[in-house]
């Protein structure tokens, strides 16, 4: 039986943020897009080559079933990334391996020994059959799943998705850097993905030196939302009604977008309407590319892998490319850069991947640690009326400064919320200066009225928590989540997850 406490929560349901793409051929460090010079291939392997052999790369990925449509995207990626090298001179053979195949490990053994590197499994319960049958140690294998334990990563095998940390430290990075924001509150689900993203976040900011009060709440039981979030905030009397005493200036709110609403609307009813709100990419699922107009999602931001708004080059041949598109596209020319053709010990691959990594990033740039442990460097992206966008630092700032002087809203205790039932936004949030949407271009920030209908915009990376959205649709895998643009009708739901 596989040894389930290979890779932390993979017992219950491990998430995935995933996300990649290169933006083109170059070797630049960091993720801007633009041209670049073709990848730089270590001058010594572990073992040479027959003369004129292309190196080669390895898919571990099903076919068909529930993840199958996402695996053909990956396949997709990986095909523009391997004809883009052959132009360049830099041949590689990809070859893929179906891990829906009860022998699939058996497959990946029976191909040459020069095929060494092996992107995948997609899926947890792959890369524990992996790992329990030794696959780890005959081939460098980089996973496709956020999290694996410390005792195995940069040691029998790597990562090549961003974790749930990766998620934290962006938020965290944003609010104490730019925003100068060093207390925090947290209102999250009371299940076992909410109590980790606790944990995880407390941990993170009390290594920065900040302060974390929290507070949870049943997810299916609406009725304590605005009593959690009245245990959170604090709130006092005053003359004009309930006002929040929080000393916290940001709240951490990890859980599914369709409980959004209501959660604010708690924290509002406990006259809390000035805090800079960080959700994670589990807001995606629910946004699917949609503007918001709500004024409480003013000072909204939440972590995205893959940023739609920006044109990948190399991707340019790939029809409606998207994150799994990108993700083959970055792997491929990740591995290449690598230039492993044989087993290699993990010194040699971790002293590798500090040269491999510096490639030109189309995807939130990938980092790894000497010892081989990965980590994201994601995207932060607001809401406005037009859709999602990355967020403009300035503009964000600025929006933050005219709220904070403002005099605060308070809540009339006679009105829904100021007796523990939850308040209509609009009740606390008419008090709230009409502001630009945070993160919108200045020109276009004079053209988007609050309310304003918004137009289809492309889907962002889109992750699903079962634990920590009741209601919705079930995952249906427990690590894969679904990134993807969204052109025109919603495409039809594909298996997504969240951080383990």
């Amino acid at each position: 039986m596989p040894n389930m406490s290979l890779l932390p929560g993979m017992g219950r349901v491990l998430g995935v943020l995933l996300l990649a793409a290169l933006a083109v051929a170059g070797c630049l460090p960091g993720g801007g897009g633009g041209g670049g010079t073709a990848p730089r291939l270590p001058d010594s392997r572990p073992q040479a080559q027959a003369p004129g052999a292309p190196l080669c790369v390895v898919l571990a990925l099903p076919v068909g079933g529930k993840v199958g449509p996402l695996a053909d995207r990956i396949r997709v990626g990986a095909t523009a990334a391997q004809r883009e090298l052959t132009q360049l001179g830099i041949p590689v053979n990809v070859r893929s391996v179906d891990t829906s195949s009860a022998d699939w490990i058996n497959q990946v053994d029976a191909l040459p020994e020069h095929c060494a590197v092996v992107g995948g499994p997609l899926q947890s319960p792959g890369f524990i059959q992996a790992h329990t049958r030794g696959l780890d140690q005959r081939r460098t294998l980089f996973a496709f799943i956020p999290q694996m334990d410390a005792n195995i990563e940069g040691v029998r095998a790597w990562r090549f998705f961003p974790g749930p940390e990766d998620q934290i430290a962006a938020l965290l990075r944003f609010a104490q850097d730019d925003l100068g924001i060093n207390s925090y509150g947290i209102l999250a689900p009371e299940t076992d993905y909410g109590s980790r993203m606790i944990t995880t976040f407390t941990a993170m900011a009390g290594k920065r030196g900040a302060q974390v009060t929290s507070a949870s709440y049943s997810p299916t039981d609406v009725n304590q939302w605005v009593v959690a979030a009245r245990k959170l905030v604090q709130p006092r009397p005053t003359a004009n009604g309930l006002e929040s005493s929080a000393r916290f200036q940001a709240i951490f709110l990890p859980d599914s977008w369709k409980n959004m609403d209501g959660i604010v609307n708690s924290l509002l009813a406990n006259g809390e309407s000035r805090q800079v709100l960080l959700g994670t990419n589990l807001w995606d699922l629910g946004l699917r590319g949609m503007g918001v107009s709500n004024p409480a999602f003013q000072l909204a931001v939440y972590p995205v892998p893959w940023n739609s708004r920006r044109e990948v080059p190399g991707l340019k041949s790939v029809p409606d490319a998207d994150f799994w598109a990108a993700l083959g596209y970055d792997f491929v020319r990740f591995a290449a850069n690598l230039g492993v053709n044989a087993k290699a010990t993990p010194a040699q691959i971790n002293e590798r991947v500090q040269r491999a990594q510096n490639i030109n990033w189309a995807m939130a740039p990938m980092h790894w640690t000497p010892d081989g442990k990965a980590s994201q460097a994601l995207h932060l992206f607001t809401l406005t009326p037009g859709g999602p966008v990355p967020v403009d630092t300035a503009v964000f700032k600025h929006r933050r400064e005219q709220i904070l002087a403002a005099p605060p809203a308070a809540v009339p205790q006679s009105l829904p919320g100021g007796n523990g039932e939850t308040a209509p936004a609009d009740v606390v949030m008419r008090q709230q200066p009409n502001l630009p949407p945070a993160g919108q271009p200045a020109a276009m920030r004079q053209q988007v009225a609050p309310g304003a209908a918004s137009g289809a915009t492309p889907a962002l990376p889109q992750q699903v928590a079962p634990e920590a959205a009741p209601g919705a649709s079930p995952a249906l895998t427990p690590t894969t989540p679904r990134y993807g643009r969204q052109l025109s009708a919603p495409p039809p739901r594909t298996p997504a997850l969240a951080p383990a």
